[in-house]
Parts: C-alpha cells; sequence; structure tokens
C-alpha cells in the first residue's frame, strides 16, 4: 500500500477534508492533494 493510498484512508476514516488535514498539518490543501495523487 502507497504512500498516497494511506494518506486518504486515513483522512477519510478520520472524517477530514482535505482542507482540515492540510490545517492540522500546516500545509496547503494543495500538498495534500498532490500527495494522494502521488505527485509529490
Amino acid at each position: 500500500m502507497g504512500l498516497k493510498t494511506r494518506i486518504k484512508e486515513f483522512r477519510v476514516r478520520q472524517d477530514l477534508t482535505q482542507e482540515d488535514l492540510a490545517r492540522l498539518v500546516n500545509v496547503r490543501r494543495e500538498t495534500i492533494v498532490h500527495l494522494e495523487k502521488r505527485k509529490i
């Protein structure tokens, strides 16, 4: 299982939006999008 899958699974399991997760870890939402799509 790749990192992108684990990030998205964690986020969904915690009922967090990409914006919520980004705020929690102090990054931009776009960073979460890219991580989930494995562009970083």
